[in-house]
């Protein structure tokens, strides 16, 4: 008898089925694993982010614009505070463009362009405070841009569709770009240059691709790059594409996206707040529940910036607007004020490394 039948009463015959049995169980196994693996990734080849990832990515995408565009010999423009006062025209620093102004009053922008992330803070949210209107976009974000002369353009648009290829890998399948159908001339632009990409024709209205500029009679056309979102099905606008001229000629050409909102898109989350580590601290999505995750995040952000800005100015003024956006919500949604407590200093605690704020809007709200 031999050794295998000794010990297990069986043929080799027998001995074999069960090792070929066993090792397609085996293989069957591994394959779920691999398919699950599969199924938690979606069509950008990236998975779900919990809280601590957020940030760094968030980063990671701003970073990774300049860094590439300084390679293509790009200059790079340093971001200043969103309370500068760079621009007399607004509050506050709301887009790149309240930084580069200066660079095309002068018509001086440096050979190839320049690049930048800039902190940035528009208040239309505060418009809505009392209302069933949902809010798109969060108050605050980083804008990302670049700009150069119009005669640079060829080179500026192979660069930018190289990093959205290539470095942040997004499929041909999930990019598109959109287009006047009426924009010959930037048809023509976007034909003589290197585009793998597909474009897609007059899915908004006319006068989405025009608009007036700031500068005396300087208007500007667009196209937009958009994304597939995998929650919606439906391709999204993610980088405005912008040509600055007149009626007599073409000047210059910006470029500028948001980075959450580009986050939102690759890594497959429900809205741009999902991208802030507050919605792993406000865990719910309602109408109700974005607008305090916003009230929140801005609160914050001017408490770090001013800590208290001095009384009755504008400053002032939104601050305390934001303030009763979260005590009005709050009250919305029944929300002890212990448990909001608890919110806040979270919050605080993961994106600032203080608990030095908290305490002081605690204060402000009593007073509301």
């Amino acid at each position: 008898m031999s050794v295998i039948e000794e010990n297990s009463g069986s043929t080799i015959e027998n001995t074999i089925e069960n090792i070929i049995e066993n090792t397609e169980r085996l293989n069957i196994a591994i394959y779920n694993d691999d398919l699950k693996d599969v199924l938690d990734l979606n069509s950008y080849g990236r998975g779900k982010l919990n809280s601590l990832e957020k940030k760094d990515i968030s980063n990671w995408v701003s970073d990774s614009f300049c860094d590439f565009f300084v390679s293509k010999w790009y200059v790079l423009e340093n971001p200043v505070s969103i309370n500068s006062g760079i621009d007399d025209s607004v509050y506050f620093v709301w887009a790149p463009t309240s930084v580069l102004k200066p660079y095309l009053l002068k018509g001086t922008i440096p050979q190839n362009g320049i690049c930048m992330q800039q902190p940035s803070f528009r208040t239309h949210n505060a418009k809505r405070l009392k209302n069933e209107t949902p809010i798109r976009w969060w108050s605050t974000f980083t804008g990302v841009s670049c700009m150069s002369n119009y005669c640079d353009w060829e080179m500026l648009m192979k660069t930018t569709i190289d990093f959205l290829l290539n470095v942040l890998k997004i499929p041909l399948d999930n990019i598109a770009i959109n287009i006047n159908s009426k924009d010959k001339d930037l048809l023509d632009f976007l034909q003589a240059a290197w585009n793998p990409i597909e474009l897609v024709f007059d899915t908004k209205e006319p006068k989405y691709y025009t608009h007036r500029y700031w500068l005396g009679d300087i208007v500007w056309r667009n196209f937009n790059f958009v994304m597939k979102d995998e929650n919606a099905w439906t391709f999204n606008d993610i980088w405005n594409y912008i040509i600055i001229e007149n009626s007599d000629k073409k000047y210059w050409i910006e470029s500028w996206f948001w980075s959450s909102v580009i986050m939102q898109h690759l890594y497959w989350l429900g809205h741009v707040l999902d991208t802030s580590i507050i919605s792993n601290i406000v865990l719910w999505d309602s109408v109700v529940h974005r607008k305090l995750q916003d009230s929140i995040i801005v609160s914050f952000l001017m408490c770090d910036l001013w800590i208290i800005p001095k009384k009755n100015d504008t400053k002032w003024r939104i601050f305390k607007r934001y303030l009763s956006w979260i005590k009005y919500n709050q009250e919305l949604l029944n929300i002890w004020l212990d448990e909001l407590e608890n919110i806040l200093k979270s919050y605080e605690n993961i994106e600032y490394g203080s608990c030095k704020y908290s305490d002081f809007i605690l204060s402000q709200l009593e007073k509301i």
